[in-house]
Parts: structure tokens; sequence; C-alpha cells
């Protein structure tokens, strides 16, 4: 059941999507996203931190290498179910409540890990744990920071966010350099925690989505909350009363296999399925080929932790600042031309890049630029996917939406630390290689078969799609 109500039920009378442009962009915008993007960071370092541990239990502790995938394992089971439980509380709760729970978990993990560890094989419990605290916090950030914005700065916003998980990923390989030697795990992880539980407090201070308000029957706040935006910002709302949409039936799964929204929905859960074997099997894998003695590449066995330490370093710097280079692109054709031109330009030249590391394999420094390369567009093909997914469902069931297709993005990393270890580790890394260039041209034909672009358009509250202005 759907019911419509006002502040006042009479006079003139304008929507949340009218109230939110007026109110315009500012200060209490960049604020909110600069406190909503510090849970990408967290996010990202909660998984180096497990990927850290994984490499290390293999490369340095001679531990069997499925003990090591094992470990990423649980982190992915964890955060796919998360992911979904996150997206049923979000459009019956709210999404703030879901944020600050995700991030507080995952805070309590970081302090349990440090405090129970003697050694790192104490740490498999609590990666389920963690797993699932990133999956509370993931896709709600991402709702939260596209029902804030407007459709002209919503792509932008969501794309600098997903280039803070790339720099959370820097930040926790150099806290590791410099302290896993020196001053032991305990240590690593509590340093590790400090900017997560920076992040824990700030995400307290964030609002509630003004849609999501509206959508839940809570006119009023929403109306004092639009009117505090519009002051900050200089602006004024428009005259009359805003209007509330108020859905009974909220985050009902079953909806998003039902017509407008079932053929969406069936693409992109492959796409982020596809989508998330390769990024995470291009982040998992290096260090592995390397070790392997497979590929002919001028690196020698690690055999003490300050290596392996300066060697994942120097990934995730190369990783980093090939998104950074990449963003811009991302960001230029998403604002210009639309998601689904940015989708497909996006995959096509990740199929590329990937079609090429099959035919570069043994060919050292060209066989690493690529791969790189292939890291770094696969993030930003998330990114994309991220920018569409929110702006394709109404708000009453756009959490549940969300949080149903991302969950598999999360089966594509547990699949991937399968198949790394399976095919790549144990038969040959050319195989995987191979396999991944076809999930990413898998992707790419995919791709094409999205018809609705959401350039420009608001995310409506109502029972239809995102419509335009």
């Amino acid at each position: 059941a759907t019911s419509y109500s006002s502040t006042t039920g009479q006079g003139p009378t304008f929507g949340v999507d009218e109230g939110i442009a007026a109110a315009g962009i500012g200060g209490y915008h960049y604020r909110r996203y600069l406190l909503l993007s510090s849970a990408a960071i967290s996010i990202s370092m909660s998984f180096s931190i497990s990927f850290i541990v994984m490499i290390t239990l293999v490369c340095r502790d001679n531990v069997h290498v499925f003990l090591g995938f094992w470990v990423m394992a649980l982190v992915f089971s964890g955060f796919m179910v998360g992911t979904v439980i996150a997206g049923l509380l979000c459009d019956r709760l709210g999404r703030k409540p879901v944020l600050v729970a995700g991030t507080w978990i995952i805070v309590i993990h970081f302090v349990l890990m440090s405090v129970t560890v003697e050694t790192e094989y104490r740490f498999y419990p609590w990666h389920v744990g963690l797993g699932l605290g990133m999956g509370l916090v993931e896709f709600t950030y991402i709702i939260m920071i596209a029902e804030f914005a407007t459709p002209d700065i919503r792509s932008i916003a969501i794309s600098v966010s997903g280039f803070l998980f790339g720099l959370g990923s820097l930040l926790t390989s150099i806290i590791s350099y410099f302290s896993i030697n020196t001053l032991g795990w305990r240590t690593t992880i509590l340093i590790c925690g400090i900017p997560v539980a920076l992040s824990a407090v700030g995400v307290c201070f964030v609002s509630e989505t003004p849609k999501y308000l509206c959508t839940s029957g809570q006119v009023g706040p929403a109306r004092i909350l639009l009117e505090e935006i519009a002051e900050e910002n200089g602006n004024k709302l428009p005259e009359g009363d805003l209007v509330g949409v108020h859905v009974e039936d909220r985050g009902n799964m079953r909806e998003i296999f039902r017509k407008p929204h079932q053929k969406d929905t069936m693409l992109l859960i492959v796409s982020y399925f596809l989508v998330g074997v390769v990024f995470y099997s291009a982040w998992s894998m290096l260090p592995f080929i390397l070790q392997s003695g497979h590929c002919d590449l001028p690196y020698r066995p690690l055999t003490s932790l300050c290596t392996f330490s300066g060697q994942i370093l120097l990934e995730n710097l190369i990783l980093t600042t090939s998104q950074l280079f990449s963003l811009p692109v991302v960001v230029m054709v998403n604002s210009l031309w639309g998601r689904l031109p940015a989708l497909r330009v996006v995959s096509g030249i990740l199929t590329v890049v990937s079609i090429l590391l099959t035919v570069c394999w043994g060919g050292h420094h060209l066989f690493l630029l690529f791969l790189f390369i292939q890291r770094g567009l696969s993030q930003n093909l998330l990114v994309v996917l991220l920018i569409y997914t929110p702006e394709l469902y109404p708000t009453h069931i756009r959490a549940v939406s969300a949080s149903g297709v991302i969950a598999f993005s999360a089966v594509g990393g547990l699949v991937s630390s399968l198949i790394v270890w399976s095919v790549g580790y144990n038969i040959h890394w050319e195989i995987l290689l191979v396999v991944l260039a076809v999930c990413s041209s898998a992707t790419f034909i995919l791709s094409w078969a999205f018809s609705k672009e959401t350039k420009d358009a608001t995310l409506q509250d109502g029972t239809g799609a995102a419509h335009t202005d």
C-alpha cells in the first residue's frame, strides 16, 4: 500500500527531489561526503589487513596455501551475508543505523584480532565477523551518497569514494611495511584500527537521508533537514508543503525480480559476479605468481618479511596510481556521455587488457604493467556499477535491491579465492588468466544488454524507475 502525506495537508506542494535540488550543494554536502567516504577507507583497510595476513601465512610462514585462501574465503562469506542483511535492514530501519552498526562491528573485530592473536592462525574466527561488518557498510554508504547528491555530482561523489578504497589499501600497506617486522601483528592491527575507529565516530554525525525519511512517512523531519541544508548552503526551499510517499511494503526483495526491474536485476547480478571474480583474482594472484616460479619475472622468492612488505607496498602504490589516472576518465565519461557508455567503455578496455595479459605471459615488465592496469580498471568498473545501481530502483526498495545485487561481487570474490588456488596455483597461471579474460569479455557483452540510461536522473520516490529532470 502507498499513501501520500504533506506537512500541513493544504496549499501548494513539492516533492523531495525538488527540495534536494533547491537546497543545492555546499558545505553541508561536502562534510557528509567526507564522512561517508571515510567508510570506503574503513572497508579497504579491513580487506587489506586480511589480504596481508593471507599472503604472510603462505609466503613467510610456509603455511599451506589453501589455509591462506581460506582466510579470504571467510571474509567474503561474511561480506556476502552482511550485504544481504544490510539491505533488508536499511529499507526498514533506515540507512544511518545500519552504517553506524557496520562500522562499529569492524572496529570491534579489529580489537578482537589484536588482543587474541598470539600466532596468525588465531585470526581465523574473526574474519567472518570482519566480513560481516564490511558487508553492512559497503553498499550503505554508497546508497547514502547517491541519495544525498544531486544528479550532476552523483557520479563524481561515488567515484571519489572508489578512489579512497584504493587509498585505504595503500595506507594499510605503509603501516604494515613499517610496523609488522618491528612491532608485530598486535600493534600493526591496532594502528590500522585507528583510521577505522575515526570513521566509525564520524559516521555517527551523518544525518538520515531526506529520501528515506519521506518514503517512511517522516515528512516533518525530512522538511526540517532540507531546511537546514538549504539554509547552510544559502538557498531556500520551494513554497508550499513537502509531500512524502509512504510505502507500506518496504524492503521486499521479491519486487526486484518482478517487472519492470527483473531484467536489470538479472544483468546486474551476473555483472557484479563477473567483475568480482576479475577484481579480487587480480588483487590476490600477483604475489603467488611471483612466488611460484611459473613466470619468468625478475624476482626471487621472498625470504624476509621486510622484502615481502616492501613488495605489497609497491603493488598498492602502483594500483592506487593507476586508479588515480583512470578515475578522471570514469568521471568524464559518466558525466558527459552517461552510465551506459561508461559501463561499455571501461568494460571494453578491461577486456582488451585481460586478453593482452594472456599473450604477454612471461613478458616481464609488460606483463606486470597490464596486470596493474587490469586491477585498476576492474576497481573502476565496480565504481561504475555502484553509480548505476541505485539509480535503477525506487527509494522503498533501493537498499534491498542494491544489497541483493552487490552481494554477488562478494560471491565473485569467494569464487576468486577458490580459482586462484585451484586453477592458478595448482595447475597453471596462464589458465587462470584465460578465465579472467573470458569473464571480462562476458561483462563487456552484457553491458550492451542494459537499455536504461540514468544520467541526469533523480532518484524517484514513487513506484517507478529513475526519471529524467
